[in-house]
């Protein structure tokens, strides 16, 4: 009686791990885009969903292209038609933490940008937060609606043109706090991306690098390793930003502007060579200016003596 008894509890023990085993393993899934990643008027319905390692290749601790042969082969088994990708369908990559046993560190979007199932059709990028490195995805962006760097990014800089006219970003997830850089045109015309408080740790913050995607910010936020901001990176022109990401009055939403650097080590455009790295009137290139700002705040106690009521 004893026996049988042990037999089958191994029986149901083996049974819990294959189960497990097949629940964790996610072959490719289509999933229901939320409603707050769509556009007015939205065509696309789902995301194709990739996240197991066998969809990426790469070498080492760098993924840096795209399995279409067994993608292909997957989504057929899972009765996903891939001719409505691009048209009903955009694809979401959650990209995995390890290939095979080796932890990945670099996420190199720019060689697969022109795989026909991400340029311009690619809607959401998921990455580890282990990640610290990744490249440019400039101009093959038009669907994207999210991007998220993984929990306690480790990325230490957005590279130049990163998401680059993502003109349909509606949520970065996120984003990196210790950076040495983002690069210029980072996210020029990601006029949805940035909501709330925008949060900026970034030694360097390079030309154009939030041009036209801070109209919705209510509170801006730059980090204690702010040492340089670049002409025209932290602007909009409302009337260049498409409706449904303007703001409500067609002003820029900042209210408030928290420096927790030392302001006097920052560098600055030098006055008549550029137009400024906030906004700016400078005849057919003229930005909206900051209307609803209320208050600037000068945390650092090297700037205590440049503070004023008023």
């Amino acid at each position: 009686m004893k026996r049988k008894a042990t037999i089958s509890l191994l029986f149901i023990a083996l049974f819990v791990v294959v189960f497990a085993i097949c629940v964790s393993a996610r072959t490719v899934y289509l999933e229901e885009i939320p409603q707050e990643l769509k556009v007015q008027n939205d065509s696309f319905t789902h995301f194709v969903v990739f996240e197991e390692e066998k969809y990426f290749t790469g070498s080492g601790a760098t993924i840096s292209g795209l399995n279409t042969d067994v993608m292909n082969a997957d989504m057929e088994s899972a009765g996903i038609d891939k001719s409505k990708i691009g048209s009903t369908y955009l694809t979401r990559y959650n990209f995995p933490a390890y290939m095979g046993e080796t932890l990945v560190t670099y996420v190199n979007l720019n060689s697969m940008k022109t795989h026909g199932y991400f340029s311009n059709v690619c809607g959401y990028i998921q990455l580890a937060g282990t990640v610290n490195k990744v490249h440019d995805m400039n101009q093959r962006v038009s669907q994207l609606r999210c991007i998220d760097f993984g929990e306690n990014s480790q990325v230490t800089e957005i590279p130049y043109c990163f998401a680059n006219a993502a003109n349909r970003l509606m949520s970065v997830k996120n984003f990196p706090r210790n950076l040495s850089a983002i690069k210029g045109d980072a996210f020029n015309r990601a006029a949805g991306a940035f909501r709330g408080e925008l949060y900026l740790n970034a030694t360097t913050i390079e030309a154009g690098a939030f041009n036209n995607a801070i109209s919705n910010v209510t509170r801006l936020v730059f980090g204690p390793n702010t040492r340089a901001i670049g002409n025209q990176s932290i602007c909009a022109e409302v009337n260049e930003i498409e409706d449904f990401y303007e703001p409500a009055d067609h002003k820029v939403a900042i209210t408030e502007i928290v420096f927790e650097c030392d302001v006097s080590l920052i560098n600055f455009p030098e006055q008549g060579s550029a137009k400024g790295a906030f906004w700016f009137e400078a005849g057919g290139n003229s930005r909206t200016e900051f209307s609803h700002l209320e208050r600037i705040v000068l945390a650092h106690p090297n700037n205590e003596r440049a503070y004023f009521e008023g």
